[in-house]
């Protein structure tokens, strides 16, 4: 338990404070004696060390018919392992001042391991444990789905959530980015161990792996501690790519609820990372509706004319095939309203660009908030896994500043015309009976 305390504190130190030298991050692409690639950064801060093992495994590859099957295999990995049930694998990663984190999204998964140096042999053990010896009990898989199965009901009747799905639904048709993470009611209750065996017999393999270490580690250390946590697993073969092949018209839909506000979504396909105008798309975007009270969406929309407080935008840079997408919380009354403002808004920045004070603004934000991006040992182990998946180079963070200085106003005003159609805008909205026709016009 003392193991487990200290390891607690120094993760708030590691959260709040950033890594030194943050523009300067050397990122190491090495291999392990075993064969196994992966990606480094020595940080000595604090006695901390952190791996994550990433599989491009997310919902995007659950088979029809049984969506939520990835979220499901991941959730298990932290369950019974190693020859130990549930509630003892969980106190013996515990005892070691350890902690296991999974994250499913729509391209990958990911299994984090955070452990205090002095503990890094046998968090090793532990992380093998839960990626090559996990045991999808029926027992776990039951109640791990039956939990899932609780969220999914939750957002059925959660109006911003319901809202946000709607949209992507409609934007991807019958492309799999358009079904939520943890799938449905009718799909969670058909799946089972046997599914789960399956699921993770395709995708968890070394060639559809990454892998990312950063802390107080040495190159040979860190080369042990891979080899150690994915020695057995098989070599397997890299999923192919479901490409976005179908571009939406513009769509309304209505749902109605008997609440207050309305919940707006409004989108269509965007950007992905590589694309070299992805700086520009997101100082666009911040000056468009980003973070803050800078924005135009919320200078017009919540300052000036006090209809919504909640609206902005955000670009989302899916593997094959990204969104940018408004959200906005209004009364029902003040729907169409809010709908219009928000296309006349994006009309604007189509025709005039952006003024030389939002473009400095976007530009000090951008560089301003790069830090936080990778304060932290799982934010920067986080940053590492897109890199090596979306193979963006190892120099990728230190020359993101760089790239963002380079962007010019006529940029920003070409992107603009490039990415954003407000004839294209989907638009879901999520309320009163007085929205039904607020997307029409």
């Amino acid at each position: 338990m003392r193991g487990f305390y200290v390891y607690a504190c120094l993760l708030v130190l590691a959260v709040l404070a950033p890594l030194n030298g943050y523009c300067d991050v050397k990122v190491q692409a090495l291999t392990t004696p075993k064969g196994i690639p992966f990606w480094l950064v020595e940080n000595k801060g604090l006695p901390l060390v952190g791996v994550r093992v990433a599989f491009r495994a997310g919902s995007a590859y659950d088979p029809e018919g049984q969506e939520g099957l990835s979220a499901l295999t991941v959730s298990l990995l932290n369950e019974s392992a190693g020859g130990m049930d549930a509630k003892t694998f969980a106190e013996y990663v515990q005892g070691l001042g350890a902690h296991l984190d999974i994250a499913t999204e729509d391209d990958i998964v990911g299994i984090t391991l955070t452990s205090l140096r002095d503990s890094r042999v046998e968090a090793a053990r532990a992380l093998h444990a839960a990626i090559v010896e996990p045991a999808f009990t029926r027992d776990d898989t039951r109640r791990i789905r039956d939990a899932m199965a609780v969220v999914v009901r939750q957002n059925q009747v959660d109006p911003a959530v319901r809202a946000s799905r709607e949209l992507r639904k409609l934007i991807y048709a019958k492309h799999p980015y358009g079904h939520p993470v943890n799938g449905y009611l009718n799909t969670l209750e058909k799946l089972d161990s046997g599914d789960v065996r399956r699921f993770y017999k395709t995708y968890y393999t070394r060639a559809n792996m990454s892998v990312s270490v950063a802390g107080d580690i040495t190159p040979e250390e860190a080369a042990a501690f891979v080899d150690a946590a994915i020695d057995g697993l098989p070599e397997g073969k890299t999923p192919e790519d479901i490409p976005v092949s179908y571009t939406p018209p513009a769509q309304y839909l209505f749902v109605e609820r008997d609440i207050p506000q309305t919940h707006i979504r409004m989108g269509h396909l965007g950007i992905d990372r590589k694309d070299p105008d992805y700086p520009a798309a997101q100082l666009l975007n911040y000056a468009l509706g980003g973070p803050g009270f800078s924005s135009r969406l919320i200078k017009k929309i919540r300052v000036e004319a006090g209809l919504a407080y909640s609206v902005g935008s955000y670009m989302n840079p899916n593997h094959v095939g990204g969104t940018f997408e408004v959200y906005a919380q209004t009364r029902n009354a003040n729907a169409e309203r809010v709908i219009a403002m928000i296309k006349d808004q994006i009309k604007r920045i189509r025709a005039y660009g952006i003024e030389a004070d939002e473009y400095h603004m976007a530009q000090d934000y951008m560089l301003g908030s790069f830090p936080r991006s990778i304060a932290g040992t799982r934010d920067l182990l986080r940053q590492m896994t897109i890199m090596q998946m979306e193979d963006l180079g190892t120099d990728y963070l230190n020359t993101w500043p760089e790239r963002i200085r380079n962007v010019t106003r006529e940029d920003i005003f070409r992107v603009a015309n490039r990415l954003l159609d407000p004839a294209r805008l989907t638009v879901v909205a999520v309320g009163g009976k007085a929205a039904d026709k607020a997307g029409d016009k």
